[in-house]
């Protein structure tokens, strides 16, 4: 099956980026903790990552 275009105006567009924003923002109202809990994670590899003698890039684990 081929790819098609699909051409939409700006108004249209600006309507689907609207819904896709107000469904992401009440997900995340809606996982506040889950989110904070994996800053703190994210928070801690990184003093991890620094504490080591080798370097590492981040997108390397």
């Amino acid at each position: 099956m081929g790819q098609t275009d699909i051409v939409i105006t700006q108004k249209q567009a600006r309507i689907f980026a609207r819904a896709i924003c107000k469904d992401v923002s009440a997900y995340i109202h809606a996982h506040q903790r889950e989110y904070e809990q994996f800053l703190l994670e994210e928070k801690g590899e990184d003093a991890n990552d620094e504490n080591q003698s080798t370097h590492r890039s981040k997108g390397l684990r």
